[in-house]
């Protein structure tokens, strides 16, 4: 008898039909089209050392060509489902996405379902937006000359292994998504020179949207990133460790949507403490005393009323 993807942990969801008003004359479910025979699927466990462990389940599946494979991210369990004559495997959409993968799919009426069974095709509820960024639109806008980049990520709080951020992006959790307004972008990073070289200049951000959030915790981490050595520090204004990245987050969505914070966060910074130190043979290494990370933990009640609490490692 035919199985579903539903059976298999998820179900991929489509659009049939968006109005100008956003509401949907019609809603279609994607389900696989797989025939189970006894003896014709497997469960493998994905190992704690998988960094990118759905992904893995999908290779697995492709490599042993599959006709319908899941991923259970609690118990990290991956099943695959045997046909035959597979010539790739098919994104599940919608909420789901990364997170079940097909053979084939076919579209399901699910006209009459109510909001919460097809929620992967409406607004999510309860949507948190946190964006890292710099409080200009222009690079001139930075105080001092230099290069500063910090990054976000984004754990659920209590499960540190699925992690929303540019590293991610082949696999990120379905809860969330990323982007950079830099096409080639990681991180937040400005740029800042005088006119003379304003060529060379650099402005980006990211967004990570985290969606579901009613009655869960997440936790955002902003990270500097290091470079090899602090350039031109005898250069007048050349302070760029003082350049730190702005967080926002926001709520999107519901009665209590709003900024969590206007002025958002930082890591701490101080004219005289530099991200690097000069050692006597001239090279350099990381100053232990620059504070370039920190956390704000978003806690969400059951209506989606968020409060955030800021630390320090």
């Amino acid at each position: 008898m035919p199985i579903k993807c539903l059976l298999i942990f998820s179900v991929a969801l489509t659009l049939s039909g968006v109005m100008a008003d956003q509401t949907y004359d019609m809603q279609k479910k994607k389900e696989c089209n797989v025939r189970k025979r006894e003896g014709s699927s497997d469960v493998v466990k994905i190992g704690k050392n998988q960094e990118k462990p759905m992904q893995t389940c999908k290779s697995k599946c492709l490599k042993k060509e599959a006709v319908a494979c899941g991923y259970n991210e609690q118990s990290r369990e991956c099943t695959i489902v045997y046909s035959g004559g597979l010539k790739g495997i098919e994104d599940a959409t919608g909420q789901n996405k990364g997170k079940s993968y097909c053979g084939e799919l076919v579209d399901v009426d699910t006209e009459g379902e109510s909001e919460e069974e097809v929620e992967g095709v409406t607004e999510k509820k309860c949507t948190l937006k946190a964006k890292l960024g710099f409080p200009y639109d222009d690079p001139d806008g930075a105080e001092f000359y230099g290069y500063h980049a910090d990054m976000l990520d984004v754990t659920e709080a209590g499960d540190d292994w699925f992690v929303c951020s540019w590293y991610y992006t082949d696999g990120l959790p379905d809860w969330c998504t990323y982007e950079n307004s830099d096409p080639n972008g990681d991180s937040a990073y400005v740029v800042n020179f005088d006119d003379e070289w304003k060529d060379w200049e650099e402005l980006t951000e990211e967004t990570i949207k985290v969606f579901n959030a009613a009655g869960r915790s997440f936790v955002f981490k902003v990270e500097h990133y290091y470079f090899a050595e602090n350039y031109y520090e005898n250069y007048d204004n050349f302070e760029d460790h003082m350049n730190a990245a702005t967080l926002w987050i926001d709520v999107t969505t519901g009665k209590n949507k709003g900024s969590l914070k206007k002025k958002g966060w930082q890591h701490p910074t101080s004219i005289d403490i530099s991200t690097h130190i000069q050692k006597t043979n001239g090279n350099w290494k990381v100053n232990p005393d620059y504070e370039g990370i920190f956390t704000v933990t978003v806690d969400c009640n059951k209506n989606c009323k968020c409060t955030a609490t800021y630390e320090l490692p």
